[in-house]
């Protein structure tokens, strides 16, 4: 009897939307002492007759729509664009999403199973990885399941 009444609750708790934030809805935070405008990540399944769109090797295909608002123009980061990427979790394999428009939106599809988010101020054309200073950052609803204290970049640089 207990069990089902403490099954209760934490189903309760868990349809007022207090356990976990929203997976598909990524909020991106300002980086680097970047004070200046927000952002968000939205993604959607990548469209598929099937339930669920997969790569070869397996991994799920979003669709990602990165949208900022009140962002400075780049040339005062010293650059020529802002550029929407994503990264894997040690930040070495990128893909670009796209260049952001005048309304601050660029889309494109993701296929990494964990990545971040990432908004760079380029100073030229987009190239294999970004170059420039990142502005702000997000992550992916997978990486909510991963202990970053072990991992280096999250840790000082100081292996554990």
């Amino acid at each position: 009897m207990m069990f089902r009444t403490a099954f209760a609750i934490s189903l309760t708790v868990a349809a007022a939307g207090a356990v976990r934030p929203p997976l598909y809805h990524i909020k991106l935070e300002a980086q680097n002492n970047w004070t200046a405008g927000s952002g968000a990540a939205d993604l959607l399944a990548a469209p598929s007759p099937f339930d669920v769109t997969l790569t070869p090797d397996g991994h799920v295909l979003y669709d990602i729509t990165v949208s900022t608002v009140g962002l400075p123009s780049p040339g005062s980061a010293g650059a020529t664009h802002y550029v929407a990427w994503v990264a894997t979790a040690d930040l070495t394999d990128a893909q670009l999403i796209g260049v952001l428009d005048a309304n601050g939106k660029a889309s494109g599809r993701v296929s990494f199973n964990k990545f971040i988010v990432v908004v760079s101020a380029e100073p030229g054309p987009p190239g294999k990885h970004w170059v420039g200073p990142i502005v702000m950052s997000g992550f992916s609803p997978s990486t909510y399941l991963e202990n970053y204290s072990g991992r280096e970049l999250y840790n000082g640089g100081t292996p554990q």
